[in-house]
């Protein structure tokens, strides 16, 4: 069975370079609207027109023509059951025009059947592809699923394996979730153009900030002369994402100054109570030291005390962590995590989480800790004993 322990999760993806199109269309009322372009037909055939237009467009490596909800930090998604034989699992369900490069312009790592020698690949009607993640939990027992058949609730639509993709994050915050891609020959119409995005990867050689002005500027262009089209915005995926993470990034700047906050009132806290500690102990400090105590000896007293306290703090608070995760749920697996992943597998990530608050803990009291002790440490002991 396959198994794999990974702390960072990979994206599957590589956006840099990638930009996003999404086209409108003009109302009934508008004076640019023309009823002879309304059709079913002539709808298909201005998009084909743009889309060659951008593929023809020089700087532009590979494109293609996504659902809406179909590729990374959009804004949708749509999920659906697949099965095989009796055995479902759920996924994301992602669409795309077949004539594109879809894969090549998010750089996502796919794996298909070599081709023998003379042997001619062609396109099946009904052919998907799947994250590992998705194959592994349709074929638990594993060996060579491309070509096999898989449905969904339609048990008279079949989609034969054409490949395997590797796990991407639908979400940069979120763990991978599996995925069904389905290329598509034929796109229904009426969702055109709200639920057709244009995406396209650049070239890194360009110019990029002079070349996406002047390729807006054309685009406008080339939409304009393509019936009732008309370009909404170019976007690339860097402000997609950034848009798409505004309030969990804000959520994750207000934990992480929470966090901040708490290692310094513990750093402070630490250093004031060793601090009057040592000048506490200050005629203690000075007669040990008048006896043959070197300052290395003192310093070394004070941070073995000051590991101690840290050790049975943490220790302590460990009890109360453990009594919170089982409370909340989190120390049994979820039905929908990846146990492969080390964030599903509970007893492993509590013990490496548990040993980083440790030595992140630490690491905040041994500072805390050196300038009281390097201060009991050049105390001189006739000045220590006369002030006593």
């Amino acid at each position: 069975m396959y198994c794999y322990l990974t702390v960072t999760l990979k994206k599957g993806y590589d956006l840099t370079h990638v930009y996003r199109i999404q086209l409108g269309e003009y109302d009934t009322q508008h004076s640019y609207y023309d009823a002879t372009a309304a059709s079913d037909s002539m709808k298909s055939i201005h998009l084909s027109r743009i889309t060659d237009a951008i593929e023809a467009y020089p700087g532009v490596e590979a494109w293609t023509v996504a659902n809406g909800g179909s590729y990374p930090f959009s804004g949708g998604y749509s999920t659906t059951g697949i099965f095989r034989d009796s055995l479902q699992r759920y996924s994301l369900y992602y669409e795309f025009w077949d004539t594109g490069d879809y894969f090549g312009v998010f750089r996502m790592t796919k794996y298909e059947r070599t081709v023998s020698a003379g042997e001619i690949p062609t396109w099946e009607k009904g052919q998907v592809y799947l994250t590992k993640d998705l194959v592994h939990k349709l074929f638990p027992e594993g060996g060579e699923v491309i070509g096999e058949y898989v449905h969904t609730k339609d048990t008279a639509q079949l989609f034969r394996i054409a490949g395997i993709v590797e796990p991407i994050q639908f979400r940069s915050i979120r763990q991978p979730i599996p995925v069904l891609f389905v290329p598509r020959q034929e796109w229904e119409v009426g969702t055109m153009p709200w639920n057709t995005q244009i995406c396209f990867r650049l070239s890194a050689e360009v110019d990029h900030a002079a070349f996406t002005d002047q390729m807006k500027a054309d685009m406008k262009k080339v939409a304009r002369d393509n019936g009732n089209f008309f370009l909404m915005n170019m976007m690339p995926f860097s402000a997609i994402r950034k848009e798409m993470e505004h309030g969990t990034n804000n959520t994750l700047r207000l934990q992480a100054a929470y966090s901040i906050f708490f290692l310094l009132c513990a750093f402070l806290g630490i250093a004031g109570t060793f601090w009057l500690y040592s000048s506490a102990r200050r005629s203690e400090i000075g007669l040990r030291m008048a006896l043959g105590s070197s300052s290395a000896g003192i310093r070394q007293q004070f941070f073995t005390e000051s590991w101690l306290l840290i050790t049975l703090g943490w220790l302590v608070s460990l009890i109360v962590v453990i009594q919170k995760v089982c409370i909340s749920g989190f120390a049994f697996p979820t039905e929908d995590g990846d146990p492969v992943y080390l964030q599903n597998q509970p007893v492993p990530h509590f013990i490496i989480v548990s040993l980083m608050v440790y030595l992140l803990l630490l690491g905040i009291a041994f500072p805390g800790t050196w300038f009281p002790a390097q201060r009991a440490a050049e105390t001189h002991p006739a000045e220590a004993l006369r002030d006593e």
